[in-house]
């Protein structure tokens, strides 16, 4: 996917990731839903994510989460869950992203290669391993954080 790449390689708020990530969608629009949609919206998220715009991110996770219950797609509730923890744990809503966060894992292991760390800019256990510790280290849970961030 050229969105990651270039996430990669110029940064996931490079305006050249964030083109790429936006003509993904475009280019899907109309069609039905797709397992590459996923890391799209994704990349998208996670670039609005990284240049701060944290109230536009946490919009934009919640419309994954309606998507995703609307469609009964996994694959975008794993996504939906993931951008909304990890957005919760940086505004300091740490109870809900925790809640959040383990809903993402728990999702990731029904979906196999549709969750594959290579659609992804961060390989989504890590991440959301890490997300986790933090949440649970800021909620005063120091030794559940230790073992979570050695999950990750």
């Amino acid at each position: 996917m050229i969105g990651v790449a270039l996430g990669v390689i110029e940064g996931a708020a490079s305006p050249a990731s964030s083109r790429a990530f936006g003509s993904t969608l475009r280019l899907m629009d109309g069609l039905q839903a797709t397992a590459a949609r996923v890391p799209a919206m994704h990349g998208i998220w996670w670039s609005t994510f990284v240049r701060g715009d944290i109230t536009r991110a946490r919009d934009m996770a919640a419309h994954a989460l309606t998507l995703a219950e609307e469609r009964g797609d996994a694959a975008l509730r794993f996504a939906g869950h993931s951008a909304m923890g990890i957005t919760l744990v940086h505004v300091g809503e740490f109870g809900a992203a925790q809640s959040h966060l383990e809903s993402a894992l728990g999702e990731r292991g029904c979906l196999g290669a549709d969750a594959a760390p290579a659609l992804y800019s961060i390989d989504p256990e890590v991440q959301l391993g890490g997300a986790l510790a933090a949440s649970l280290w800021w909620q005063g849970r120091g030794a559940e954080a230790h073992v979570r961030s050695k999950q990750a």
